[in-house]
């Protein structure tokens, strides 16, 4: 596969100064227009020669930014399709937007296809789980009254009645009662990490996943986060910071009286939290276990 994905990387190369040295006068725009066109006949060729289908798993055509980032998806599920071994190339900025550094994400946890029927079942499954289960009703065994029987068996022209506390009695217990009880159900773990894959890919794509080098802050007012905060845009819109094993003293105390800020530690990740929120802000440090964790 590496072969053979050399020998199409060279051959569109070879295409493209061709192409360019016979129009050297055009701008540099119209020769990243000649670039792209060869790519696209390119892998065009290579969808009808070896039976792969290009998809974008519904994203929004905003969303990718050349036809290169589109995932080639083969339609036969044991062959490996091509281009999936290359990583896809992420910056790193501060807490100012100020690019500082790039880091490999890896296209097994950031680029997976889009299954929302997963999604639904692993935020069902969370928030099944949150359930408190208390709930109480009293059945006849825990009514207050009396035990003996209202009234005569027989010879009193009447229907027969018995226990006071009975269902079938205003004020008797309930026939079926709700009891305390867990709403917890069992998921499998390759399912929890399929959810959380698809929810980090849906952030990537939707250009609301943002990396930053480091979370410390110079000061631990209130009043000075919020204004980076607004500089960036994120004003009046939920955010998500995944941190580390420590969170910075500074950022703690900055951000604990911004409500639309919450703080999460790396490995209780859920996916109903990164749906739940529009902006998703992870640390550095966390990207390699997290990848690691997610690879099934």
């Amino acid at each position: 596969e590496s072969k053979i994905e050399s020998k199409i990387e060279s051959k569109i190369e070879s295409k493209i100064e061709s192409k360019i040295e016979s129009k050297t006068e055009q701008s540099e725009i119209a020769q990243s227009e000649i670039k792209t066109d060869i790519i696209d006949n390119e892998l065009t060729k290579i969808e009808e020669k070896n039976n792969f289908e290009m998809v974008t798993f519904g994203y929004p055509e905003e969303c990718i930014a050349t036809s290169t980032q589109l995932v080639l998806c083969c339609k036969e599920p044991r062959k490996r399709p091509l281009f999936r071994s290359l990583p896809i190339i992420y910056p790193i900025y501060n807490w100012t937007l100020q690019l500082k550094d790039s880091i490999q994400l890896t296209r097994d946890v950031f680029d997976v296809p889009l299954r929302i029927d997963l999604v639904h079942r692993s935020v069902r499954w969370y928030l099944d789980k949150k359930r408190q289960g208390t709930h109480r009703q009293s059945n006849r065994s825990l009514k207050m009254g009396s035990t003996r029987k209202i009234a005569a068996q027989k010879k009193r022209g009447g229907a027969r009645v018995g226990a006071i506390r009975a269902a079938n009695r205003i004020g008797g217990g309930k026939a079926f009662p709700k009891i305390p009880r867990s709403y917890a159900w069992h998921l499998n773990l390759k399912f929890v990490k399929k959810g959380l894959q698809i929810a980090l890919t849906t952030k990537l794509a939707q250009k609301k996943f943002y990396i930053i080098d480091n979370f410390a802050v110079n000061s631990h007012k209130t009043k000075l986060f919020n204004k980076i905060v607004e500089k960036n845009g994120w004003e009046d819109k939920n955010i998500l910071v995944v941190f580390g094993n420590e969170l910075d003293r500074n950022f703690e105390l900055a951000s604990k009286n911004l409500r639309r800020i919450n703080t999460v530690k790396y490995h209780n990740l859920t996916t109903y939290e990164i749906i739940k929120h529009e902006i998703l802000v992870i640390e550095k440090s966390v990207i390699n276990p997290l990848q690691n964790f997610l690879i099934i």
